[in-house]
C-alpha cells in the first residue's frame, strides 16, 4: 500500500467529494476536528459528514450517527422493523459508535464544542440498558477517536493524537497519532508501538496494522494480548516536548517503536493485499472465513469500490457496481454471519452528495440498498422506502 497515496487523499478532503472520507481515515492516525472551516457561527447542518455505524452482534440492530441536537447524536435502526430509536441527545458531536462483543455497551468518541474547530474528542461509554453515560478519557491536549472493543470486549482501542495544528483553508486537524487501550472502567491506559489501524478481528483479539520496517508496507495481524505484554518503553510525551514536531519525525520514531514488537507475534497478509491494489482505504476480515472485505480505488483514483479477497485463491472481485462517475463506498462492516457486508454509499442529489446504507452478500448476489439518505437527516422521523 502506498502512504503517499493516502496522505494525497486527505490533503483533498475538504472538497464535497472527499469530505465524506474525512472520520474513515482517523483509524489510519488522523484525527479530524468535526468541523473543519473555522468561522462559522453554527454547525447545525454540515451534510453528511462525519457520518458512521457499527452492527450489533446479533447482526439485528445498527447504532449509528446522524443529525441531532449536537450536529450529531447516535441512533439505533431496527433492521427487521426498521425502527429508529435514539441513544443520545447532547450539544455534542458524537461520532464512531461501536457495540461491545456482548451488545450491552457502545464506546463513541465526542467533541463537546463542536462549534469550535479546535475541539479535542473523548471517548464515552454508553450502558443500553441503564441509558447511562461515562466518560472514559479526558487528558487535555489530545483528542481521542476510532474506539473499538477488543480482548472480548474487556478493553478499548483507540487512536489517540497528540498535536493539533492548522490546516487549510483555516481549519485544523489533530495529527500525530498513536494507538493506546483502555479498560471498559476507564483504568489501565497503555501505550501501543502502533500509530495506525485499519480493523480487529471478529473477536476482537488482533488488529490488521501496517509494517514500518519495510518499503512497501505489508498489511500485518498482530496480537493485541501480545502487544499488552510487551514493555516497548515508549515515551512520547518526552518525545514531543524535546521537539518532533514535523510528521517525518513521528514517523521515524514509531518505525522504532515498531521494531520493539517480537517479529513471531506479526503475521504478514497474503501479497495481493499489498502489490494488486492501488490504494486500501478500509480492510476487514470475514468472520470464520479466508476472505478479506476491502474498500479500494483499483481501476481509477478515487474511486473507492468494495472488494472480496480470497486469501486462498488469492484472488479479488468487485462487489460494487462501476459507475460512470468515481464512487464513494465507507464505512465497510461485516454481518456477523459472515454472509454480506453493510457499507455507505455516496448519493448525488442534486448537487449534494449523501451517504446511504447498502448491503452485498460476500458472493456478490443481493446488492441492495438498506436506508436512503434521509435517514441521516431526519432519523426519527424516516421510513424504509416501498418496493
Amino acid at each position: 500500500m502506498k502512504l503517499e497515496h493516502q496522505l494525497r487523499n486527505f490533503k483533498n478532503a475538504f472538497s464535497i467529494v472527499r469530505l465524506s472520507k474525512v472520520k474513515s481515515l482517523t483509524r489510519m492516525g488522523y484525527s479530524v476536528c468535526a468541523l473543519l472551516l473555522s468561522g462559522c457561527s453554527s454547525t447545525s447542518d454540515i451534510g453528511h459528514t462525519g457520518i458512521t455505524f457499527d452492527i450489533h452482534p446479533s447482526g439485528n440492530q445498527i447504532a449509528f450517527t446522524a443529525k441531532g441536537k449536537g450536529t450529531r447524536d447516535i441512533y439505533l435502526l431496527d433492521l427487521k422493523t426498521f425502527e429508529v430509536s435514539r441513544l443520545t441527545e447532547s450539544p455534542a458531536f458524537e461520532s464512531d459508535p461501536c457495540f461491545s462483543h456482548d451488545g450491552k455497551w457502545i464506546v463513541y468518541s465526542a467533541s463537546s464544542m463542536p462549534n469550535d474547530p479546535k475541539s479535542p474528542y473523548h471517548l464515552y461509554l454508553f450502558n443500553l440498558e441503564t441509558k447511562e453515560v461515562r466518560q472514559l478519557t479526558s487528558e487535555t491536549g489530545v483528542s481521542d477517536s476510532s474506539p473499538m472493543f477488543v480482548m472480548n470486549g474487556s478493553q478499548i482501542l483507540f487512536s489517540r493524537s497528540h498535536r493539533l495544528r492548522p490546516y487549510s483553508m483555516g481549519g485544523y486537524v489533530w495529527d500525530n497519532s498513536s494507538l493506546y487501550v483502555i479498560n471498559r472502567d476507564g483504568a489501565g491506559e497503555t501505550a501501543l508501538p502502533l500509530s495506525r489501524y485499519y480493523s480487529v478481528s471478529p473477536g476482537g483479539h488482533h488488529l490488521i496494522t501496517i509494517s514500518y520496517d519495510r518499503n512497501n508496507h505489508p498489511f500485518v495481524r498482530i496480537a493485541v494480548d501480545k502487544l499488552l505484554k510487551e514493555d516497548s518503553k515508549i515515551k512520547r510525551d518526552d518525545l514531543l516536548k524535546n521537539g518532533a514536531e514535523k510528521n517525518a519525525e513521528w514517523r521515524k520514531f514509531m518505525t522504532e517503536a515498531y521494531r520493539t514488537i517480537p517479529r513471531e507475534t506479526i503475521e504478514e497478509l497474503p501479497s495481493a493485499l499489498n502489490n494488486e491494489f492501488i490504494a486500501i482505504s478500509e480492510l476487514v476480515e470475514v468472520p470464520n472465513s479466508k476472505y478479506f472485505g476491502l474498500i479500494s480505488d483499483k481501476h481509477r483514483i478515487y474511486d473507492y469500490q468494495v472488494w472480496i479477497y480470497d486469501s486462498f485463491k488469492n484472488q479479488a472481485r468487485q462487489l460494487t457496481p462501476q459507475d460512470d462517475k468515481p464512487s464513494g463506498h465507507e464505512c465497510l462492516r461485516t454481518m456477523p454471519d459472515g454472509k454480506s457486508f453493510l457499507f455507505l454509499r455516496r448519493e448525488e442529489i442534486g448537487l449534494t452528495q449523501k451517504n446511504g446504507i447498502w448491503r452485498v452478500n460476500i458472493d456478490g448476489t443481493n446488492f441492495h440498498q438498506v436506508a436512503d439518505y434521509t435517514l441521516f437527516d431526519d432519523p426519527l422521523n424516516w421510513k424504509p422506502k416501498r418496493k
